[in-house]
């Protein structure tokens, strides 16, 4: 067992699980990072552009095996945090929002909130609600 904090973009973590993991001011602006992607005024470049940050977008938020803490301002938070947020109100499942600051909330994502039914204890064989969740973006 080593001790630790690894430092990682969401591109580094493919294929990697940790116990805890943390998203870090995930604003609207940063991520997804559509800007970077020089879609411009193309519609077709912006959907691939989109298709993209929702597929690393969700292979990040299924590394962690039992906490997930996303951290967003309240200005403007991002398109990902939006939608877990709907999808888990549309279903009376619940997250921990709480306000770290005027500027900045915490959302912890709790794993048995993230699966069908409620039952698996890892966050990366999710059962259906990440699947749903990335599907309606």
């Amino acid at each position: 067992n080593k001790i630790g904090v690894t430092l990682s973009t969401f591109h580094g973590l493919k294929g990697l699980e940790y116990d805890k993991m943390f998203m870090i001011y995930m604003d609207n602006s940063i991520f997804p990072n559509l800007d970077a992607a020089g879609y411009a005024e193309d519609l077709d470049e912006y959907d691939k552009a989109m298709e993209s940050e929702t597929r690393l977008c969700y292979v990040a938020m299924t590394r962690p095996r039992n906490e997930l803490r996303i951290y967003y301002p309240t200005s403007r938070p991002s398109v990902f945090v939006k939608r877990l947020q709907e999808y888990q109100s549309e279903r009376n499942k619940s997250t921990v929002n709480e306000v770290v600051d005027d500027k900045l909330r915490l959302m912890d994502v709790l794993p048995n909130t993230l699966v069908s039914g409620g039952t698996s204890p890892s966050v990366s064989k999710s059962s259906g609600f990440l699947d749903n969740v990335f599907k309606q973006i």
